[in-house]
């Protein structure tokens, strides 16, 4: 047998067994409930158990202030004795001289007594030819811990030295620690 004789009889043997063959489809799973079985005093626990521990938080700053850097801090106040401040959202809102930006957006805050800085982007929202400014916002979610005890602050760096007004919040909860 020659090799294209060969190789027809081969393409026909595979053909011929791509119809004889049926796929065998799997049989879909039928949900079934699940039985959680616990003796009664140790029942399964069917609701947030942290959620009792957490009371809603949010501390504040603003500023006029900047210095001949062009650079202001803004101090959000102290984390009350004995929590933790978990940090859930930092927003605010600057409003700037016409064509003034703002370069740097900071939260610095101290974790497990380290000092963390983290850093946000500012978006543009317009200009009012009535007022001569510029209007950006932060809006972030963000997951950051704040020690007892500690001032978390704002560091905000402008493009410019004119005048401006920024202020800035961050809000979440705060969580009793032992």
């Amino acid at each position: 047998m020659n090799a294209s004789c060969k190789r027809f009889f081969g393409t026909m043997l595979l053909i011929l067994a791509c119809f004889v063959m049926k796929p065998n489809p799997a049989a879909a799973q039928t949900p079934s409930p699940v039985v959680v079985t616990n003796a009664t005093t140790k029942p399964v626990p069917t609701k947030d158990v942290d959620n009792a521990g957490r009371a809603p938080f949010t501390l504040a700053c603003s500023t006029t202030s900047f210095t001949l850097a062009a650079q202001a801090a803004c101090s959000l106040g102290t984390v009350p004795t004995g929590k933790r401040f978990v940090i859930e959202m930092v927003d605010g809102k600057f409003t700037l001289a016409t064509g003034t930006k703002p370069v740097s957006v900071g939260l610095q805050v101290v974790t497990a007594g380290t000092i963390r800085g983290h850093f946000f982007p500012a978006t543009f929202l317009g200009n009012s030819v009535f007022f001569n400014r510029d209007f950006f916002v932060v809006n972030q979610p963000v997951r950051l811990y704040a020690d007892a005890g500690t001032s978390p602050s704002f560091n905000v760096t402008i493009s410019n030295t004119t005048s401006g007004q920024v202020g800035l919040s961050a809000s979440g909860y705060l969580v009793t620690i032992p």
